[in-house]
């Protein structure tokens, strides 16, 4: 796996973009970036995923629930982008 690059971010706006979504919507997305709870250091982004809280799979269900368990986050409610 290669270290997350600005282009995998370009890339995801446009795939959102060809899906129909505005650039108004686009840039309202909130971004979730993962962390550890340690706080000891710089982590290196991986991935990029689009989060849709009407997306019931159970991978997408289990990083929403992660979200909005966190009390220092803003709930998810709807679509977001999660660094990690």
């Amino acid at each position: 796996m290669e270290q997350l690059k600005v282009k995998d971010i370009t890339i995801l706006v446009q795939k959102l973009k060809a899906s129909g979504m505005t650039l108004e919507e686009i840039d309202d997305l909130p971004i979730y970036l993962g962390k550890d709870d340690e706080l000891n250091g710089i982590h290196t982004g991986w991935c990029i995923n689009l989060l849709d809280t009407n997306d019931k799979s159970e991978d997408t269900q289990y990083f929403v629930e992660m979200i909005n368990e966190d009390y220092a986050n803003e709930k998810l409610n709807g679509k977001g982008i999660l660094i990690s």
